[in-house]
């Protein structure tokens, strides 16, 4: 239905106005106004399809309304026929067209008149309706499917007036419930501050837009990153005036950008800790080699008996040094490629704490240390004082804690044992470590286990070390099924603490009488050692020269298969593996062909993953992983002359 506003001060006019339309548009509502405020007002609220207003009217004249009429976005595309009593005055026409009306009318009204008047202006405001709903309908179409989250926000509070389907997707909230609430109930509150101050300087016509980046809180309590641009915008909803927001979800990239970030960090960490590992690396080879090297020159015809057995001690303990190094070395290469071997075995806890201790009191005479003492403390309580574990990997792990309590203590004691614990109503036996030295700041507890870090990584170090020791017995203590971790303060000493779970069926005893061995006599055998280098054979020739062994050196495999077809009588079998023109793998699996009865012992320089099962599988009885004891070869030499003990590996 029509809607016609008619205003004018004078009541007659009203009535004239009123009486021509119904004639000619008898559906037509017309409604009446004798004031411009008044008239304002029903505009706004009735929203009619044409407006004649009067110009001469007391108050607010018709050029004044008119204007008023045309800046409200509620009125403005309403049409406004200006009513005036001077039919020629072009200065008022000019005027009124100025302001924004769209046509004259004069007094006295006459009826052929205003019928066309109101005709053109009607098919005006039909024309224009459907030009902009045609413009909405499209806006909203491009709106409803654009890429980016779309919203309309009152400027005033914040509110949201309107949002497409991509903004409800990014936010994570239905249309209904965005409009209801504002801007700042989902942003994030660290990010709330920023908005506003940009919000204020749009609002007060200092900037057009702005773009920043923030955080929007979903309903699951997650958070979204966004690109948030906001704009002033001509548009208003409902009459209230309008900002565009749109928004981007920036999360993956922000993630990715963070992952680059802490990737970098890392990676710059990274360099650092192996340029701080390399130059303690150089420092720990160089200076045992050092001694080495340097004793060694030293020795020659005019040294004294008492100087060389001087030099002779140093020599074997730099030795002993970088042979430690390079164990620790292959340890974590074999922890880190998962190739570590864990073997159980029933073996004497007591037994084996007091073989820690005797080796601790000769590294204390080493050290200098003698003046710390040194205790032991173990109560079993109700565990079976045998364990079935890897004796040799608890013993490295508690030797090597006890070498850095003795390192880090100056005076006073260092303590260690074990006792039983329940842990998760687990039965566990809990080994310790406790020493009056130094101490460890607290967050340099937790770094202490990561490979190759230790608590003073600066160049002016005093105390040594590669910072493998503790990286080791962490992940060999994980892979025994237990935990480590210690307890410290700067200045009051440290306190190392293990676990070691216990099985059902360590309830097992141990005879102990089973693992002696009588010592053989070397007197009358012959010893075949297949050995390419001449330092290596000259050192095993004298050991077993003194043990009253004869020796035949076969320099490569082939000769060691040849001097088996050729000797009848050779007792056992040195075998080096990596060895020219036939290595030890063949020369063992032709030589058991000849001599199925022969023991054979492996020695190799290459104690990798997989070497020993490789060498077992050859044929070879037992393995000695290069450099190798005295000790360690007398005992190996003694089991396989032993015919009452099974053959095993020796390490």
């Amino acid at each position: 239905m029509r809607k016609i506003l008619a205003i004018d001060d004078n009541n007659d006019n009203l009535l004239v106005y009123k009486t021509i339309i119904k004639r000619y548009y008898p559906n037509c509502t017309i409604l009446t106004c004798q004031s411009g405020s008044e008239g304002i007002e029903t505009a706004i609220k009735e929203r009619p399809d044409t407006i004649l207003l009067d110009i001469i009217m007391p108050g607010m004249d018709g050029f004044e309304t008119s204007e008023k009429l045309k800046q409200e976005a509620k009125t403005k595309h309403i049409p406004i026929i200006l009513v005036t009593a001077m039919r020629d005055d072009k200065k008022s026409r000019i005027k009124g067209l100025e302001i924004g009306a769209d046509a004259f009318l004069s007094k006295p009204i006459e009826e052929e008149e205003l019928i066309p008047q109101l005709n053109a202006m009607l098919r005006i405001k039909d024309a224009e309706d459907k030009l902009r709903k045609e413009s909405e309908e499209k806006f909203q179409k491009i709106f409803e499917g654009a890429p980016l989250g779309i919203a309309l926000i009152n400027s005033a509070d914040g509110q949201f007036l309107q949002m497409n389907s991509k903004y409800c997707e990014i936010t994570g909230y239905s249309k209904e419930h965005l409009k209801k609430i504002n801007w700042q109930s989902i942003t994030h509150s660290d990010d709330i501050q920023q908005d506003l101050d940009q919000m204020k300087l749009l609002n007060t016509g200092e900037i057009t837009d702005f773009t920043l980046e923030k955080r929007l809180t979903r309903p699951n309590g997650d958070y979204v990153w966004i690109t948030l641009t906001v704009a002033k915008v001509d548009v208003q909803v409902k009459g209230d005036s309008c900002h565009l927001a749109m928004i981007e979800d920036i999360t993956q990239r922000k993630n990715l950008t963070e992952a680059l970030i802490t990737a970098k960090e890392d990676a710059e960490k990274s360099d650092r800790i192996k340029s701080t590992f390399l130059a303690s690396m150089s420092h720990e080879l160089r200076t045992p080699l050092n001694a080495v090297i340097g004793f060694s020159e030293l020795i020659n015809e005019n040294s004294s008996m008492e100087d060389i057995l001087s030099f002779n001690d140093i020599i074997n303990k730099s030795g002993n040094n970088l042979l430690a190094l390079i164990e620790d070395l292959f340890d974590i290469s074999l922890i880190e490629t998962g190739d570590i071997r864990i073997e159980s075995e029933l073996f004497s806890i007591q037994s084996m704490l007091d073989e820690v201790q005797f080796i601790i009191k000769n590294e204390q005479l080493i050290l200098g240390k003698e003046e710390i003492e040194l205790k032991m403390y173990a109560d079993f309580g109700n565990i079976n004082p045998i364990l079935n574990s890897d004796q040799n990997r608890i013993k490295q792990v508690l030797l090597n804690l006890l070498k850095n309590a003795l390192k880090f203590t100056h005076w006073g004691s260092v303590e260690f044992g074990c006792h039983e614990s329940i842990q998760n109503q687990i039965p566990m036996l809990k080994f310790f470590v406790i020493d009056s030295g130094i101490g460890i700041p607290p967050d340099k507890q937790e770094l202490i286990f990561e490979v190759f870090r230790q608590v003073d990584e600066s160049k002016t170090r005093i105390y040594g070390g590669t910072g493998l020791g503790l990286t080791i017995c962490k992940r060999l203590i994980n892979l025994l099924g237990g935990e480590i971790w210690v307890e410290s303060e700067i200045g009051k000493g440290a306190s190392f603490f293990f676990t070691i779970p216990i099985y059902v069926d360590d309830t097992k005893h141990i005879n102990t009488n089973s693992t002696c061995q009588q010592k053989l006599s070397l007197k009358g055998k012959t010893i075949l050692i297949a050995e390419d280098d001449a330092s290596s054979y000259s050192y095993l020739v004298e050991i077993l020269g003194r043990e009253g062994a004869k020796c035949v050196h076969a320099k490569n495999g082939r000769e060691a298969v040849n001097y088996c077809k050729t000797i009848e009588k050779i007792d056992l079998l040195l075998m080096d593996i990596n060895m020219p023109v036939m290595n030890g793998y063949e020369a063992t699996k032709q030589i058991k062909n000849i001599k199925p009865e022969l023991p054979i012992i492996a020695q190799t320089a290459y104690a990798m993953s997989g070497d020993r099962e490789k060498i077992l599988s050859t044929g070879c009885d037992l393995y000695l992983s290069k450099p190798v004891g005295k000790k360690t070869l007398l005992d190996a030499i003694n089991k396989c002359f032993n015919k009452n003990n099974q053959l095993t590996t020796v390490q």
